[in-house]
């Protein structure tokens, strides 16, 4: 056994696990020789596979973007969840909002898997966003009402959505606390703080990298 193997392929995976984000063209070379060791190396890749499954993870892609990992159950201690998101958050219901908002915008940015790889920043609005997540939040709540019976916390998320105000100004024309609108903006202003997009001015925000 190669334990030099086993420790590069750890050390792929925290590559992968790392936050902020680590760009494989940026992190001093070691990073991208780790990828080109994934693909020139069926036995390094087993034994990256064989570590992922082990934590509960699997592999979804490793390209020039990085190594791109998915939890594999309910019981994986990577498993994301909705209310677990932004814990400074004291309830579970805007934990769960805003959880479902940064998917909804990154689904927004990136609707397919080639759209990962295009060079043009793509751009959305805190409007487009509410509108999609109000419809995600109809759909899914119809889907139940017609019997669907499969559970998510995400059914949470809607119902919670569909319990807010959309919009509720402020006397200086900004966006009361308590409303859809008011936060969809915390989601991008988070995005924007941990530097994945550009605020544009007007509610539009184009995203900085994939």
């Amino acid at each position: 056994m190669d334990y030099g193997d086993i420790r590069n392929a750890a050390e792929l995976i925290g590559f992968a696990l790392r936050k902020p984000v680590v760009n494989p063209n940026r992190s001093g070379g070691s990073y991208s020789e780790l990828i080109n060791s994934f693909h020139a190396s069926s036995e390094f890749a087993e034994i990256v596979q064989s570590i992922a499954a082990g934590l509960g993870l699997k592999i979804l892609d490793a390209n020039d973007n990085g190594l791109f990992l998915a939890a594999t159950s309910e019981d994986s201690p990577f498993r994301a969840k909705l209310e677990s998101i932004n814990t400074s958050l004291l309830s579970a219901d805007l934990r769960q909002i805003f959880g479902l908002a940064l998917t909804t915008i990154a689904a927004i940015y990136y609707q397919t898997s080639t759209s990962l790889l295009e060079d043009m920043a793509p751009s959305t609005t805190v409007y487009q966003v509410r509108e999609e997540l109000l419809n995600i939040a109809r759909a899914r709540l119809e889907d139940i009402q017609n019997g669907d019976e499969d559970y998510s916390d995400i059914d949470e998320a809607c119902r919670a959505i569909l319990n807010l105000p959309v919009t509720s100004s402020t006397e200086k024309g900004g966006q009361k606390n308590n409303t859809l609108t008011r936060w969809i903006q915390k989601a991008f202003d988070f995005l924007k703080d941990e530097g994945f997009v550009k605020d544009r001015g007007s509610g539009e925000y184009t995203a900085y990298s994939r």
